[in-house]
């Protein structure tokens, strides 16, 4: 069993899988093992999806004879990027102000009380 600091480097690894980030490997990927902290992991899976923004790989640990563990699968996924975040949330907030205005449901005056609240 892996300790919470173990998880949370590994977590920390699959930005590797971005190739926007600036620690990009494109070594890692499906098949291929890496080492983390003086242990050695094989990549069963890796997802790096760019419409959601997901990325996350799962990986097993690799014993002392080169046997990979899959009765310890590890599924390691990375946070929230904030500035992707925000990117979303006024994508979000400018559709929901173009639906409002293109159906006419507010009046001028709410519309620019909307708009100023905002």
């Amino acid at each position: 069993m892996i300790s919470d600091k173990q998880y949370k480097g590994l977590s920390d690894s699959v930005y590797w899988l971005d190739p926007k980030h600036g620690d990009y490997a494109p070594e890692m990927r499906k098949g291929s093992k890496f080492n983390y902290k003086g242990e050695t992991y094989k990549i069963l899976r890796t997802e790096n999806n760019s419409k959601n923004g997901m990325q996350a790989m799962a990986v097993a640990p690799i014993d002392k004879h080169g046997k990979v563990d899959t009765t310890e699968v590890i599924i390691a996924y990375a946070g929230t990027n904030f500035s992707d975040t925000i990117v979303k949330i006024v994508n979000v907030i400018t559709e929901y102000i173009f639906q409002i205005k293109r159906n006419n449901l507010l009046n001028n005056s709410a519309w620019l009380l909307l708009i100023v609240n905002i």
